[in-house]
């Protein structure tokens, strides 16, 4: 469970860790818990990056992603596939951009027009002729 917020007797608020079962913080606004919880997420992922940063750098991207882990090629490759904005400018660069897909779908949610969409996927990459089939999207209006 981690940590539990607990109510005061008057009015303010506490930390309760079930790890140690102590208070880690007490006489808080709901506020300070917010940043509390934020600035505790925030080093925790601060943490995690540099673990990973430490594995990439040293040239073992398979230490943090496992079988999943691409390569620079790879990765472009897949930019590429999917639509991609950005593109790489100095070595090597992505191949030029294809033509796009272009199937438009008008996107209704609980019965509300929401928005007009247009895949932006490489030509060619499905025959489907449903929404599910496509994407990734962009603002077509």
């Amino acid at each position: 469970m981690g940590h539990q917020i607990i109510k005061q007797p008057d009015g303010r608020l506490a930390v309760l860790s079930s790890f140690t079962d102590t208070f880690v913080l007490m006489d808080a606004t709901p506020d300070e818990i917010v940043q509390w919880f934020a600035d505790r997420a925030a080093e925790a992922e601060r943490d995690r990056t540099r673990t990973v940063l430490g594995h990439v750098l040293a040239d073992n991207p398979r230490a943090a992603y496992y079988q999943f882990a691409h390569t620079w090629d790879e990765a472009c490759q897949l930019n590429q596939d999917h639509g991609g904005d950005l593109t790489y400018t100095e070595g090597k660069q992505d191949p030029p951009t294809q033509e796009r897909c272009g199937f438009i779908h008008n996107r209704w949610v609980d019965g509300i027009y929401r928005e007009r969409r247009r895949c932006i996927a490489k030509a060619g990459h499905t025959t489907g002729q449903f929404a599910s089939d496509h994407g990734p999207w962009e603002s077509a209006r």
